[in-house]
C-alpha cells in the first residue's frame, strides 16, 4: 500500500456496490482517503457534510471534532478520520459531494482503537432508506470497517453502537462484549 502524497492521503481503492440500470447491484470502486486535519480543503470538505447530509446523526460530531483539531492546531492528535469517496484522483481538493461515508477513530491506546463515529451519507444508508432498492450505492459502511481493520490489523476495535446499527456491526464480524450493554462491540478478540 503506497500512499500518494497530496493533501487527503489516498490509502487504497475500496469495493462498494453500485445500482445498475437493471436494478441489480454490481461491484464498483471508490477511494479510501485519510482526512488531513492540517489542510484547509479537507477540513472544509468535512465541515460541509452536515449541510449536504441534512445533519443526520454522527456527521455533525465528526465535522465538529475535525474542525476543533484544525482550529487548535492539535496535529499530534490520536483522532483519525477516513472517508470513502467517489473521487479517483485530485485528492488535493477533496469534494464533499463525492464523500459517501466517513469514520472517526481514537487511536491513542496501544492495543485498541475506539471507533467514535461512523456515518454513511443518508441517501445510501440502509437505516435511512425506506426501501433498500432506493439506494444507488451500498456497502459503504462495511468498506469503511474493512479498511480500518486492514489499516490497524493488530489492534482491536471497540465501539458502542447506535441501536439501529447493532445488526450491521454483527454482520461485520464485531462481537458483543461481556458487559451488560448489548450495544457494546469489539472486533479482533
Amino acid at each position: 500500500m503506497t500512499p500518494i502524497s497530496f493533501k487527503s492521503n489516498f490509502i487504497s481503492p475500496v469495493n462498494i456496490q453500485k445500482k445498475s440500470k437493471d436494478d441489480n447491484y454490481v461491484g464498483s470502486s471508490a477511494s479510501l482517503v485519510e482526512i488531513d486535519v492540517t489542510n484547509d480543503d479537507d477540513v472544509f470538505a468535512v465541515d460541509d457534510l452536515p449541510k449536504l447530509w441534512g445533519n443526520k446523526n454522527f456527521v455533525s460530531e465528526i465535522s465538529k471534532n475535525i474542525k476543533q483539531i484544525y482550529t487548535y492546531a492539535d496535529y499530534d492528535t490520536p483522532i483519525k478520520a477516513y472517508a470513502v469517496t467517489l473521487q479517483s484522483s485530485h485528492f488535493e481538493k477533496l469534494k464533499p459531494n463525492k464523500i459517501l461515508g466517513i469514520v472517526q477513530l481514537d487511536t491513542r491506546a496501544e492495543d485498541i482503537n475506539e471507533l467514535d463515529y461512523l456515518q454513511v451519507n443518508p441517501k445510501y444508508a440502509k437505516t435511512y432508506c425506506k426501501s433498500s432498492d432506493t439506494r444507488s450505492y451500498k456497502g459503504i459502511g462495511s468498506s469503511l470497517l474493512d479498511s480500518i481493520k486492514n489499516i490497524y490489523p493488530s489492534k482491536k476495535i471497540h465501539l458502542t453502537s447506535a441501536p439501529s446499527a447493532v445488526e450491521f456491526y454483527k454482520n461485520n464480524a464485531f462481537v458483543q462484549t461481556k458487559s451488560n450493554d448489548d450495544q457494546d462491540f469489539i472486533w479482533n478478540v
